[in-house]
C-alpha cells in the first residue's frame, strides 16, 4: 500500500513538473510612486483643516478563558483576569503644552519636506472654498 501510495506521489509531483511554464523577466514598476508623477508640478501646499490628539488616561483590559469539559468526565472552570490602569497627577496644561509641542514638530516636518502651510485667511479667494459649495 505504502509504494501505491509513493508511485501516486510521484505522479503527482512529475505531472505538475510537466506543466510547469518559464516566466520572462517582467519589469515591475515602483508602487510608491504610483500616480505620482501627475502631482510633480502642483505646488506644495498644505492646508491644515484639524489637528487634534486623543490622550487615553484610563487602560482597561479583560480576558476570559472559557472552560470545557474533560475526558474522563471532568470539568475545567472558566477563568477571567482584568487589567485596569489609570493615570493620576497629570493637569490639562501638561497635555496642552504636549500636544503644542507635537503641532509644532508636525509643521516643522512638512516645512522641511518643501510644504508652504496657508492659512483660512489665505483660502478666501479660492473658488473651491466658497460658502455654499
Amino acid at each position: 500500500m505504502k509504494k501505491v501510495m509513493g508511485l501516486v506521489l510521484c505522479q503527482l509531483f512529475l505531472t505538475t513538473a510537466i506543466f510547469a511554464q518559464e516566466v520572462k523577466e517582467v519589469k515591475v514598476k515602483n508602487l510608491a510612486s504610483f500616480g505620482m508623477p501627475k502631482f510633480k508640478d502642483a505646488p506644495k501646499r498644505v492646508f491644515i483643516q484639524e489637528f487634534y490628539i486623543n490622550y487615553q488616561m484610563v487602560y482597561d483590559q479583560t480576558s476570559i478563558a472559557k472552560g470545557s469539559p474533560e475526558l474522563g468526565g471532568g470539568a475545567r472552570g472558566s477563568a477571567k483576569a482584568q487589567l485596569i490602569l489609570g493615570l493620576q497627577g497629570i493637569q490639562e496644561a501638561d497635555l496642552q503644552a504636549m500636544t503644542d509641542q507635537l503641532y509644532k514638530e508636525y509643521t516643522d516636518r512638512l516645512k522641511q519636506a518643501g510644504f508652504e502651510i496657508v492659512t483660512a485667511a489665505d483660502l478666501q479667494g479660492e473658488p473651491t472654498f466658497e460658502a455654499g459649495r
